[in-house]
């Protein structure tokens, strides 16, 4: 991907909308004073789209009335994408096409219509669940995660934010299996382990919601996505 500059991107996708998802999940108040929130019980007629946005904003959105599928969505390509694309000749702006693994996307005429402008389509494999996994326990011991490295030669870490935390952990854990690796989020940026296990995360995340400073809540934001990418195949929460 690297080979291609964000201006050669499109992206498209399908979306929808009804009556409940066009509400707020969230919002704001006063401090000391609760937030009002209104719900609508009825869901009412959702109403799907088909949309292809690039780095300057949302191009083309076409509105469907039924299901889509992959009728629909070569109507699509034909009349709302591909005026808006160039041919791919390494520099081109709208030359390299987007789009997630669905199977609507998979219909030969569509990939014909973008081979044949001269672009290049690129999917989006979705995760592989046999191989790529989260799991979130109430506690999860070393010995958990020892039994996870039994009979490969996989790698484990387990991430603290601080070097004191470090500390304690293997007071508290004398015996801890040597293939386990201890370290701060901070010291594993640019490194990635099989299986990584990020003790108390979900107090962690939730501790942004008492950040005042715009700055600081990026910084810890930042550092819990270097926590939860760390992982190449299973990320352990707790």
């Amino acid at each position: 991907m690297s080979v291609y500059s964000s201006e050669m991107f499109v992206f498209l996708d399908e979306t929808g909308a009804d009556r409940i998802n066009t509400l707020r999940k969230y919002g704001y108040s006063l401090r000391g004073k609760p937030m009002r929130s209104y719900n609508v019980l009825m869901r009412g007629e959702r109403i799907p789209g088909i949309a292809c946005i690039s780095m300057a904003g949302l191009l083309d959105i076409m509105i469907v009335h039924g299901t889509t599928d992959g009728s629909t969505f070569y109507k699509f390509i034909q009349t709302h994408l591909l005026p808006h694309l160039m041919p791919f000749n390494g520099s081109n702006p709208h030359s390299v096409v987007v789009m997630d693994n669905c199977a609507i996307h998979h219909v030969d005429s569509i990939v014909k219509s973008i081979n044949d402008e001269n672009l290049i389509p690129i999917d989006i494999q979705p995760i592989d669940n046999k191989k790529d996994k989260v799991i979130v326990k109430d506690l999860i011991t070393p010995g958990y995660i020892k039994t996870l490295l039994l009979g490969n030669n996989k790698t484990a870490c387990i991430l603290f934010r601080f070097n004191k935390e470090i500390k304690d952990f293997k007071y508290a854990e004398p015996d801890l299996d040597k293939r386990i690796k201890l370290s701060t989020i901070h010291a594993s940026k640019g490194l990635q382990y099989d299986i990584v296990h990020v003790p108390n995360y979900i107090f962690f995340r939730n501790a942004a919601n008492n950040i005042e400073s715009d700055d600081k809540f990026n910084e810890h934001m930042n550092l819990c996505y270097v926590a939860l990418s760390r992982a190449k195949e299973t990320l352990l929460l707790d």
